[in-house]
């Protein structure tokens, strides 16, 4: 599975909306939206700023 993918599922998963992920990570939703969708490049610390965005349960099942 494709980091995006893991990424997409997680939110899925857990019923996280992305507006909460922009709200807690500073990210634009365009770049969340772009991530989500098609795994488009990144800068690093966006996507450090996006994980720490998700709960801790839900970070740690999208890393498994």
């Amino acid at each position: 599975m494709r980091f995006y993918e893991a990424f997409d599922e997680t939110l899925h998963r857990f019923d996280i909306k992305a507006a909460d992920i922009v709200k807690r990570s500073g990210v634009t939703p365009g770049q969340v939206s772009q991530f989500r969708n098609a795994g488009l490049n990144m800068r690093i610390h966006n996507l450090a700023r996006i994980l720490a965005a998700l709960p801790p349960a839900a970070r740690y099942y999208m890393m498994m």
